[in-house]
């Protein structure tokens, strides 16, 4: 919001959705996108690599144990953002996980995993108040769980208005 108060003439209408929508079709002037971008109508500008954290509700780990050791996630069940997201790479071993709930929401994933459902991979600043608060604790946490990159996009067609450079130009320090 630091941006909007520096710059008072600009309107922000923000859209929050995980579904990758055409933002072509639909009229957005930009998105941010993780994971791997293959859109050639697009312009793509790296912001930051986004690190990842496996969680879990307290309750869960006490229920079924509190995995020590990579292999251990196939006795576990996991909570899912997109059931496509079912192999976690963890520690550089690829595990395929048995899955309870797929929720098609990061919001909603981290609302699930706090009552205990299972495990969760998710942006480790979408769960630092949590495990601040000890609502989640970490798993694995002596393993390297593979982050990915968060990227701006904008049509190519489009000659990007002072708005849209002013915000292009912010970005990469929000994101550090």
């Amino acid at each position: 919001m630091q941006f909007l108060q520096r710059y008072p003439k600009i309107q922000a209408d923000l859209h929050f959705s995980d579904e990758r929508i055409n933002i072509i079709a639909e009229g957005y002037d930009l998105a941010i996108r993780m994971g791997q971008i293959e859109d050639l109508e697009l312009i793509s500008r790296w912001l930051t690599e986004v690190a990842m954290v496996l969680v879990a509700a307290p309750s869960y780990l006490a229920t079924h144990g509190i995995p020590e050791q990579v292999q251990d996630l196939r006795n576990h069940t996991a909570v899912l953002t997109q059931k496509k997201f079912d192999h976690w790479i963890v520690g550089g071993e690829t595990v395929r996980l048995r899955w309870r709930m797929s929720t098609g929401s990061m919001v909603m994933t981290r609302n699930a995993v706090r009552n205990g459902p299972g495990i969760a991979r998710m942006p480790s600043f979408f769960a630092a108040g949590d495990l601040a608060d000890g609502t989640l604790k970490r798993v694995l946490p002596g393993f390297d769980v593979p982050g990915f990159a968060a990227t701006a996009l904008y049509p190519r067609s489009v000659v990007p208005s002072l708005a849209l450079r002013t915000l292009l130009s912010a970005l990469p320090g929000w994101c550090a």
